[in-house]
């Protein structure tokens, strides 16, 4: 088959054929598209693209309505020009195979897979611009959009890998000295996900490298309060020894323990209304199912 079809799902939907973009449609056509590049390469049953497409309101002639919706979007790629079947009908179920559709999302986690082979090669620079490489596919947050709670899960797990990916670049730019491209990028991290310490003690490093003392200690405080007052948390060792290390004009050169996680927090009083607390997922599970079900080779976008 051709590999001319490419798909998008990190940012916003988009489909094209040879260059040209695929009209997809509106909200539930892309949701159930959506649905099933999220699984690409397994038979995704009706039941789960239903509730991809209504969540769990679906109305009475939701099964046919699914037929009528697969319908078109086949038509859509036709119209574009592609001569494959991008969604075939597999039992009762569908599925888009990755030998018809090149994905992003699984050339982002070969590339992934690939800068930290050779970070634990010692090729760090290779891996640096290999994590940059993988970290510039991502144009806005995933399926932008797209609400219903089985994309919304499924957009989470590709949000977590960039921003692992963007923490495992920034430990390796500051090993090469690229303190102006962690103090630059890091921002918009922590924006997005401010209780992340790792990108905290990454970006506090890094301007205090850059001699800019008072806005590491302040990007700190900022952290600091976020912790105690929202969660009802002091920040972990890692946070307050490069606060002090920061004091003393101690600095390391790297963060303590930086190919690990540093997201760990000390619990001191709970604020109300708070039931539990869960760690922070996982990506190998996602960067391992990408992999296992992609016949994408490492490299150029295909």
């Amino acid at each position: 088959m051709s590999r001319t079809v490419r798909c998008r799902i990190l940012g916003p939907l988009a489909a094209e054929v040879a260059g040209a973009e695929v009209d997809l449609g509106g909200p539930r056509p892309r949701s159930l598209l959506a649905g099933l590049l999220l699984d690409v390469d397994r038979v995704v049953d009706p039941e789960s693209l239903i509730a991809a497409i209504w969540g769990d309101r679906p109305p009475a002639s939701a099964r046919a309505l699914l037929s009528v919706h697969v319908s078109a979007l086949r038509k859509a790629f036709v119209a574009a020009g592609c001569a494959d079947e991008v969604i075939e009908t597999v039992g009762s179920g569908y599925r888009v195979r990755s030998d018809t559709v090149a994905l992003d999302a699984h050339l982002a986690a070969q590339r992934i897979e690939t800068a930290r082979s050779a970070a634990g090669a010692g090729r760090h620079g290779d891996a640096e611009e290999t994590f940059r490489a993988a970290l510039d596919l991502w144009h806005g947050p995933v399926l932008d959009g797209l609400c219903s709670p089985p994309i919304r899960a499924g957009a989470q797990r590709l949000a977590e890998l960039r921003l692992a990916a963007a923490e495992e670049w920034a430990e390796l730019a500051l090993l090469l000295g690229h303190l102006d491209a962690v103090a630059d990028a890091l921002p918009a991290v922590l924006a997005e996900q401010p209780l992340r310490e790792r990108a905290r003690a990454q970006l506090m490093l890094a301007l205090a490298r850059l001699g800019r003392k008072a806005d590491a200690l302040e990007v700190y405080e900022q952290g600091h309060q976020l912790l105690v007052e929202e969660q009802g948390l002091e920040p972990g060792a890692v946070l307050t020894d490069l606060r002090n290390a920061i004091d003393d004009d101690a600095l390391p050169t790297q963060l303590a323990g930086a190919a690990a996680a540093v997201d760990s927090y000390r619990l001191v009083e709970l604020p109300p209304a708070v039931p539990h607390f869960t760690g922070r997922q996982t990506d190998l599970a996602v960067l391992d199912s990408l992999l296992d079900h992609s016949t994408t080779r490492p490299g150029t976008w295909p």
